[in-house]
């Protein structure tokens, strides 16, 4: 699958029937929580709080616990899930606001959110480099985004079968790409899971319910001598985490800006 056709593909992996919203995604939970813990261990004590490719808004109500006086946005792509969102309770007063926008042109001015929190987007990006270019263009100095990812080696054992997945970005290029936008102090971390599977088809259901798996894809599954010569399935998700700060004052870069007039 090409770089041009991923990005484009997100609607059809996350619409599929077979798909659930991320509420329902063991990957989506698990991941999710575990960048949660990370954000724990952070002092910030933001004012506004965007989740970013927010799905359904699974985590939104464990963000608002966290930073209660917080205002939380939530933003999606896809119109079926940031309707979801929006139907998601924060408190017994107080609904989820979410809105729907590309993650490279985000409705947002400058400077006006103090925590980006993404769990499980980048990757499906063609040009990760422009959304973090828009992460850091939103957040206010001293503010921080925080976020998880795929990485190459996600469905290690499903690419040897001649399948074609996704190709998925290296930590260390999206660690670039946090200091290409400006932002400041990267750190990424990476992780690998590996999950059991005794049954295929609860296999496919996982993968389907993160759009991990297209139905094209579940056939060539099944029709594999993966499935026909074993009883179990190992499956490897790698799992990039970073974080990166906006710095507090703009540096200057030393490059040639004009001639400075002054009067005599």
């Amino acid at each position: 699958m090409n770089k041009e056709s991923k990005q484009q593909s997100v609607v059809q992996r996350f619409a599929q029937p077979a798909a659930k919203l991320s509420s329902d995604s063991v990957l989506h939970q698990e991941i999710g929580q575990r960048l949660l813990d990370r954000l724990e261990l952070i002092k910030l004590s933001p004012h506004k709080v965007l989740d970013l490719g927010c799905g359904d808004g699974l985590h939104a109500k464990a963000l608002q616990q966290h930073y209660p006086a917080a205002l939380l946005l939530a933003v999606d792509k896809l119109l079926p899930q940031a309707t979801q969102a929006s139907r998601r309770k924060l408190s017994w007063r107080k609904r989820l606001s979410s809105l729907v926008a590309d993650a490279e042109q985000q409705p947002l001015a400058d400077a006006s959110i103090d925590l980006v929190y993404s769990n499980l987007m980048l990757h499906w990006l063609d040009r990760p480099l422009a959304v973090v270019n828009e992460m850091s263009r939103v957040l206010t100095p001293g503010g921080l985004v925080m976020f998880s990812c795929y990485g190459p080696d996600t469905l290690l054992e499903l690419r040897e079968t001649g399948i074609e997945f996704p190709e998925f970005v290296d930590m260390h290029d999206l660690g670039d790409d946090l200091v290409a936008s400006g932002l400041g102090d990267p750190v990424m971390e990476m992780e690998k899971l590996t999950l059991k599977y005794t049954d295929s088809e609860q296999l496919l259901l996982d993968l389907a319910a993160a759009g991990l798996i297209l139905p094209t894809q579940q056939e060539a599954f099944l029709t594999s001598r993966l499935v026909e010569q074993r009883n179990e399935f190992k499956l490897t998700i790698e799992v990039v985490y970073g974080h990166a700060w906006k710095p507090e004052k703009t540096q200057e870069s030393g490059s040639f800006k004009g001639i400075e007039i002054k009067p005599a």
